[in-house]
C-alpha cells in the first residue's frame, strides 16, 4: 500500500472514531436515550390515574358485589377526558359486573379477565388516549 492510501485510510478511521464518540457523548442518533420507553415512576402513574366510586350492584349469578377500581391512563389529558365521561365509566362498570358470576371472581384469573373487559370497554369510549390498566382495589361479593 502506498503512503497516501495509508494516510487516507487512517484519516477515515480517526474521523469515524471521533464521529461515533461525539454521538455517544451527546446521546444522539443510535445512542439517543429514549425517555418514552422508560417505565413511568409511581408518582407519574398516580398523576394520571383515577379511583372510581364504590359500586354496589348485582352479579349475573344473583349475588351482590361491592367493588372499586383504579384506572390508569396513558396521559394527564386522557385523565381530563375520563373525568368528563364519569357516567360512561359507571355504565361500563355496571354492565361488566352484570355479565360476571360470583364463580368468575373467585381467583385472580377471573379478576384479571374482568379488569381486561373493563379496560377494553373504556377504551371504546375514549376519542383520544388509552386506558393502560384497570386495578381492582376493593371487592366484596355477598
Amino acid at each position: 500500500m502506498s503512503k497516501r492510501a495509508v494516510g487516507i485510510l487512517s484519516s477515515l478511521v480517526i474521523g469515524l472514531a471521533i464521529l461515533v464518540g461525539s454521538l455517544y457523548l451527546l446521546e444522539l442518533g443510535p445512542f439517543e436515550s429514549s425517555e418514552a420507553s422508560a417505565k413511568p415512576t409511581i408518582e407519574e402513574i398516580n398523576k394520571r390515574s383515577i379511583d372510581t366510586e364504590e359500586v354496589t350492584t348485582n352479579l349475573k349469578s344473583g349475588e351482590f358485589i361491592r367493588a372499586q377500581f383504579r384506572i390508569q391512563l396513558d396521559a394527564e389529558s386522557t385523565l381530563e377526558d375520563m373525568n368528563n365521561r364519569e357516567f360512561q365509566v359507571k355504565n361500563v362498570l355496571l354492565l361488566s359486573l352484570a355479565e360476571t358470576t360470583s364463580e368468575d371472581l373467585l381467583g385472580s384469573e377471573g379478576i384479571n379477565e374482568l379488569e381486561q373487559m373493563i379496560q377494553s370497554k373504556l377504551n371504546d369510549h375514549l376519542e383520544q388516549g388509552t386506558v393502560e390498566a384497570v386495578y381492582t382495589t376493593m371487592k366484596v361479593v355477598q
